[in-house]
């Protein structure tokens, strides 16, 4: 049950509201709060991160468990979907990597949801630009 509701909100999330045309990488520059909801197995646990990007795609940043674990955490976007506002890529938590496998902008360019997975489990994000 958990599962499918991981798998549906970001379904929504993405098919919601689109930016408009000409989205580029300077779209998602600048800091971000970053949260995810994770399943791993029949672990989940949330994260919260304090992440910043450039204008190569490139995130950085340092991350929160529900656990009270605190790590390390990069990224590598890349542009999907133009005129979607859309992107893709890879992610490292705590050392794991996971792939971003749909990101999708806001139109105003200040929230950002997504799926992802890694090869235990699956996550959703959403981040609240700074």
């Amino acid at each position: 049950m958990i599962r499918s509701w991981l798998i549906a909100i970001p379904c929504l999330l993405a098919s919601g509201v689109q930016a408009s045309a000409g989205c580029t990488i300077a779209s998602v520059v600048g800091n971000w709060t970053l949260y995810t909801l994770s399943s791993e197995g029949p672990t989940q646990f949330t994260t919260t991160c304090d992440v910043t990007i450039t204008n190569r795609g490139r995130a950085s940043g340092q991350c929160v468990d529900s656990f009270g674990g605190q790590g390390a955490f990069t990224a590598t976007l890349k542009v999907f979907s133009a005129p979607r506002c859309t992107f893709n890529g890879t992610m490292t938590q705590f050392g794991d990597k996971y792939s971003l496998n749909l990101v999708s902008v806001s139109r105003d360019r200040s929230v950002v949801s997504g799926v992802g997975s890694s090869d235990t489990g699956v996550f959703v994000l959403n981040a609240v630009k700074q």
